[in-house]
């Protein structure tokens, strides 16, 4: 029995180093299969999942162990849960940020459903494979199936967009896993298991059932900025995140691109007011971040508290937040993870690539300008 680990949905250009393993297009893969029979019947296997429409996929992922190859060995629990979190963000956050002007790009998108990373035994004696769906509340298997069988197909849930390509960063997708499996641990940072469970909670967000509706999403969403900070305080949450932007970001505002929507010249410009549990009126002044962010928390407590059917927007107008509550959350918690991975050693993720390489080419020629230096003297 030798098992199969693999993305399905999860079509890429490349393979991609996450740790020990190696993530990337079932096609491009040389390496060593540890048994011919394994091979062929995993090569079978990954042909009987389809789209909806039982049409084939365009290109299935495989993960490999980057020395034993494909040898048919599982990762560890915690390998497994740091691989699906880092696979999920660095999918999510492949995807553009959500405006006016990208809702035509939806070829562009990939939801957290794409990133769904199987585990699949093999049994190379019989080639039998039993088929599970459902999870914990109802969960079914369906036996007798051999993979060689044509009439075996496993489609893919409707919601699921098999045919959009994104091209997750690396080096996030590789130092997302690394911070996650120190947070996994049983000794693990509490910064790094925070963030991991901020990511869960955002990818929960992300998945494209129709059963989740506008509401959970901004539930969900919330609490990952929750996590993310360690506080369930609304005020104390918008404050730490507040502190997060200040900490990373650069205090030159012509150096933060605009898409970050916080700038470093925010103050405590805005009037907040609201009422205690008393009844007594309060009010103190606060950044457009934390506005707009106590305004969000507000919209998610009417949901949870009042029985609120719908998820709203920030309507201040000429804001860099106005918009829907859901997409400048779900932008805002993508950065806010980077930030933080940032301050756990994961240096500059927050940049682009590009941006993030020529950050490291400018460091290391003054390094070694500073090197020639001290030495002609």
């Amino acid at each position: 029995m030798f098992h199969l680990n693999f993305c399905p949905y999860l079509s890429l250009d490349r393979p991609l180093v996450v740790g020990d393993w190696q993530l990337g297009p079932a096609s491009n893969f040389a390496g060593r299969w540890i048994d011919p029979d394994f091979e062929r019947l995993a090569k079978q296997f990954l042909s009987r999942f389809t789209d909806f429409q039982l049409r084939a996929l365009p290109e299935p992922s495989l993960l490999v162990h980057r020395e034993g190859g494909l040898d048919g060995r599982l990762p560890s629990d915690t390998e497994r849960r740091a691989l699906q979190c880092a696979i999920e963000f660095a999918v999510i956050d492949a995807n553009p940020r959500f405006t006016r002007e990208s809702r035509g790009m939806v070829w562009r998108v990939a939801t957290s459903d794409n990133a769904a990373l199987f585990f699949w035994p093999i049994d190379t004696e019989t080639g039998y494979v039993t088929i599970q769906r459902g999870s914990v509340m109802l969960s079914t298997l369906d036996g007798g199936w051999k993979i060689d069988d044509e009439d075996l197909r496993i489609p893919a849930p409707p919601e699921v967009e098999t045919g959009n390509r994104v091209m997750p960063d690396p080096d996030l997708l590789s130092e997302v896993y690394r911070l996650a499996l120190r947070g996994l641990t049983d000794d693990g940072q509490l910064e790094a298991r925070r963030m991991t469970t901020a990511i869960h909670w955002l990818a929960k967000a992300w998945r494209n059932s129709p059963s989740i509706d506008p509401e959970d999403r901004l539930v969900m969403l919330k609490t990952g900025f929750e996590a993310l900070t360690g506080e369930s305080d609304s005020r104390l949450c918008a404050r730490r995140l507040r502190e997060l932007f200040r900490s990373v970001l650069p205090a030159d505002p012509a150096a933060v691109d605009s898409d970050f929507l916080w700038s470093p010249s925010e103050s405590d410009t805005e009037l907040r007011s609201w009422v205690t549990r008393a009844g007594e009126p309060r009010e103190e002044h606060v950044t457009p971040l934390e506005h707009w962010f106590l305004s969000f928390a507000d919209a998610r407590n009417a949901v949870v508290h009042g029985g609120a059917d719908r998820a709203g927007s920030y309507g201040r107008a000429g804001s860099r937040y106005e918009g829907s509550f859901i997409f400048t959350a779900e932008w805002i918690l993508r950065l806010a993870v980077k930030l933080q991975a940032h301050l756990l050693g994961a240096t500059d993720l927050w940049c682009s690539p590009g941006y993030r390489a020529a950050l490291a080419a400018f460091r290391e020629y003054h390094t070694d300008e500073s090197s020639s230096d001290h030495g002609d003297q």
